[in-house]
């Protein structure tokens, strides 16, 4: 039989999830800041959703493309063969007008895939993500997972310092 549970934010509900009698849940073991500079925290502020945040500030960007504030999470899966997944990332931004966006390494590829790209919010705010197929972003032998994590603007953005506050990053495997 295969249960559900939901995530909620104060008294919203912000998404119904299956849940499956093998699942695990996996934090991140690394994290690398690829863009931006760090603030505060450690990775040990995003096992949790307990507002305690990994806090990064955007570095500048030449090209309009760019993301400012880039962070990789990795893990590793605990299954080869893991035959769902689920991806929680819950974070605010200090400014309106930004977006962020969620990428899954495939190791098949060797390219990002993105998953998720939608507004960011100036209030904690929780992103789902459910993978029916996880096999092509679990590494053959390491089972290595990576997610990256992008904040970048769409617009005109009318500050030169912005930042993101994450306060959890979770995979939840079923296997």
């Amino acid at each position: 039989m295969k249960l559900k549970f939901s995530i909620a934010l104060g008294a919203f509900a912000l998404a119904t999830l299956p849940a499956f009698s093998d699942d695990t849940n996996v934090s991140p073991q690394t994290y690398t800041i690829m863009r931006g500079t760090l603030v505060s925290g450690t990775l040990q502020d995003v096992f949790q959703s307990d507002d305690h945040y990994l806090v990064v500030q955007d570095a500048a960007s030449a090209y309009r493309g760019d993301s400012p504030i880039t962070v990789l999470f990795q893990t590793v899966c605990t299954s080869q063969t893991p035959t769902h997944l689920h991806f929680l990332a819950e974070n605010r931004v200090s400014i309106s007008g930004l977006t962020q966006g969620i990428d899954f390494f495939d190791w098949t590829t060797s390219s990002y895939t993105n998953l998720d790209s939608s507004e960011a919010r100036r209030s904690d705010h929780t992103i789902s993500l459910s993978i029916d197929d996880p096999s092509h972003f679990v590494q053959r032998g390491s089972n290595a997972m990576t997610a990256r994590f992008r904040i970048f603007s769409t617009g005109p953005v009318y500050t030169y310092t912005w930042l993101t506050y994450i306060d959890q990053i979770q995979w939840i495997v079923s296997i």
